[in-house]
C-alpha cells in the first residue's frame, strides 16, 4: 500500500495544478511588443487611453496576447522535442508572465472542457512526478506524457481526469475526480487603471473563439476546487484500482484553445497526508494532439 501511494502523489499532484503603455503612436506599439517578449515581465501598467483610441488599444492588446501565445506554443512545442537552450527557458518564463499578467477571458466549454493537456514546462515547487519520472523516451522520440483532462458533467462541473505515464503505457497512473469553479474571484496583485473605461476590461483579451457569449465567459484569475475520488495503476494492461480521497486547489491564469497556465494557489490535503504538493507551482500545458496526433487513453 504504501508504494502504492508513492505513485499517487505522482499523478494526483497534478490535478492541483496545477507592461501595458499607453500607446504614443501605432509605429512604436509593435517595436515596444518584440521587446517585452525577452525581458522580464513581472507586472503591468494602468490602461490609459482616449476616447478616441479606445477600440484602436484594444485591437492591440488582444494582438499582442495573441502573439504571446503563438510564441509560447511554439517554444513549448520545441521543448519537448529537443533541448532548447536557457535563454529560450527564460523566454518561455516571461511570455507566460504576458499571458498571466493579461488577465484574459476565456469560455470553458472550448479551453477547459475537451482532450487531455499536457504538462510541458512548470516553474515554481518541483511537482511529485517529476521526481519518479526516470525520463525514458522511445525510439520515435515520443516523451512519456502527464497531463489533464476536464469534461463537462451534468452538474455544470468537470469529471477531471489526470493521467501520468512512468514507461509509456506499460506503466501508468490515472486518477478521477471533480472539478468546481469557486463562486470567489481569484484576485492577482496586478496594477490596473479601469476609470475611464469600467465595461472596456470585462471585454479584453477575448480568447474564447467564435460563437462564445460574454455571459459564457470566464475572467482569469479563476480559482478551482478538486476532489479526488479515485486512483487507477496500469501495469501490463493489468488495472489496479486505490480509494483514497483527496482536495487540490487550482488556479488558471490563462486558457485557449490550445494551451493553458495553472498554478496551485494552496497546499493539497489528502487522506493519511499522502499529498503534500506545495503552492507556487505554476504549469505550462498544451493539447495533446499538438503533441502526439495518434495520442489517447
Amino acid at each position: 500500500m504504501h508504494g502504492q501511494i508513492i505513485f499517487l502523489v505522482a499523478l494526483f499532484a497534478n490535478a492541483f495544478v496545477n507592461g501595458f503603455t499607453p500607446p504614443a503612436a501605432a509605429s512604436n506599439f509593435a517595436e515596444q511588443t518584440r521587446n517585452r517578449f525577452p525581458v522580464s515581465h513581472k507586472k503591468t501598467a494602468g490602461i490609459v487611453c482616449r476616447t478616441q483610441n479606445a477600440q484602436w488599444f484594444l485591437s492591440a492588446t488582444t494582438n499582442e496576447v495573441d502573439e504571446a501565445s503563438d510564441n509560447l506554443l511554439e517554444l513549448l512545442l520545441k521543448r519537448f522535442n529537443s533541448q532548447t537552450t536557457k535563454n529560450e527557458d527564460t523566454q518561455i518564463e516571461n511570455l507566460m508572465n504576458v499571458l498571466q499578467d493579461s488577465q484574459s477571458s476565456f469560455d470553458p466549454d472550448n479551453c477547459l472542457n475537451g482532450p487531455l493537456y499536457a504538462a510541458l514546462y512548470q516553474t515554481g515547487p518541483q511537482p511529485f512526478w517529476e521526481r519518479f519520472d526516470l525520463g525514458f523516451s522511445f525510439r520515435n522520440g515520443r516523451k512519456n506524457l502527464k497531463g489533464q483532462q476536464y469534461m463537462n458533467n451534468e452538474k455544470g462541473d468537470f469529471d477531471l481526469r489526470n493521467y501520468a505515464e512512468f514507461i509509456g503505457k506499460l506503466f501508468s497512473v490515472e486518477a478521477v475526480g471533480t472539478c468546481r469553479k469557486n463562486k470567489v474571484q481569484a484576485s492577482i496583485a496586478i496594477e490596473r487603471n479601469t476609470d475611464t473605461f469600467p465595461n472596456l476590461f470585462s471585454k479584453l483579451f477575448y480568447n474564447a473563439g467564435k460563437g462564445s457569449t460574454a455571459s459564457s465567459l470566464v475572467k482569469c484569475p479563476a480559482d478551482y476546487t478538486i476532489q479526488a475520488t479515485g486512483v487507477s495503476f496500469n501495469l501490463l494492461n493489468k488495472k489496479i484500482d486505490v480509494n483514497i480521497q483527496g482536495t487540490g486547489y487550482m488556479r488558471m491564469l490563462y486558457a485557449d484553445k490550445r494551451l493553458r497556465i495553472l498554478t496551485t494557489p494552496k497546499d493539497t490535503v489528502s487522506s493519511g497526508n499522502a499529498v503534500d504538493e506545495k503552492a507556487g507551482l505554476t504549469v505550462a500545458q498544451v493539447r495533446v494532439d499538438l503533441i502526439d496526433p495518434d495520442f489517447s487513453f
